[in-house]
């Protein structure tokens, strides 16, 4: 799972080997955190270069809990679920 936020994004689990479906998520000990605008190729994990890029959190996790409260009033649909919309 990855965010983006502003120009920022972070990676929380990822796998190593292409196709994806063929490999295991890997969960870094520490979220991989880059600079979107002054490192567009994701070169640099601001981890390894700057160490104080803690307060990225307190969005990102603002985002996941949106997300997660979302899921709550709009539940995902199910395969082969009849869907017919969500109740007003």
């Amino acid at each position: 799972m990855s965010i983006k936020w502003k120009f920022y994004k972070t990676i929380f689990r990822l796998t190593v080997d292409s196709p994806a479906i063929l490999s295991a998520y890997l969960k870094p000990q520490l979220p991989m955190q880059y600079d979107l605008c002054s490192d567009p190729h994701e070169d640099s994990n601001l981890w390894y270069t700057d160490l104080t890029q803690g307060w990225i959190f307190a969005p990102n996790f603002r985002i996941i809990v949106e997300y997660e409260r979302s899921l709550k009033q709009y539940p995902n649909i199910k395969v082969r679920e009849d869907f017919k919309g969500y109740q007003k």
